[in-house]
C-alpha cells in the first residue's frame, strides 16, 4: 500500500500596508497636512502561532533630517496572536517643514529574526508657520 501526502506550508506574513486619516484607515492616504495624524493598519495573516510586528518612520528627504534615520518616538512593537490586524498612528507637529518618509512594518517570530518587512511612502506637507514669509 502506497500513500501520497498533500502538505502545504504557508509561513506567517504582512499581506499589506496601508496608510489613511482614520484609524480604520477607511480611506487611504498618502499625503498629510502638517498637524494630522498619520494612520497606518499592517494587516498579519497565515499567522499560526505569535509574532511581534514594529512599525516606525524613516526620513526619505526632509529639510534638516538625515536620510534613512528613524524619526524619533515613532518606533512601536506590538505582539500579535494569530491573523489580526495593526494598528499605528503617529501626530505630526503643527510646526514640521514637511518631507518624504516611509513607514515601515517588521514582523519577526519569537526568536526575533524578521520573517517579513513592509513599506509605504507618505508625503507631509509643511506647517504654513515654517515657510518663509513674502512681503
Amino acid at each position: 500500500m502506497t500513500g501520497a501526502w498533500a502538505c502545504n506550508v504557508t509561513t506567517a506574513n504582512i499581506k499589506e500596508l496601508k496608510t489613511g486619516k482614520d484609524k480604520d484607515v477607511t480611506q487611504p492616504a498618502s499625503t498629510f497636512k502638517a498637524g494630522d495624524t498619520i494612520y497606518a493598519n499592517a494587516a498579519i495573516t497565515n499567522n499560526p502561532g505569535k509574532v511581534t510586528v514594529k512599525m516606525y518612520i524613516t526620513v526619505d528627504n526632509a529639510p534638516g533630517m538625515t536620510k534613512g534615520s528613524t524619526i524619533p518616538n515613532s518606533e512601536v512593537s506590538m505582539d500579535v496572536d494569530h491573523d489580526g490586524t495593526v494598528r499605528y498612528n503617529f501626530p505630526t507637529s503643527t510646526a514640521t517643514k514637511g518631507g518624504k518618509f516611509t513607514i515601515v512594518a517588521d514582523m519577526l517570530d519569537e526568536s526575533g529574526s524578521k520573517n517579513d518587512t513592509k513599506s509605504v511612502s507618505v508625503t507631509v506637507e509643511p506647517s504654513p508657520s515654517s515657510e518663509p514669509e513674502i512681503n
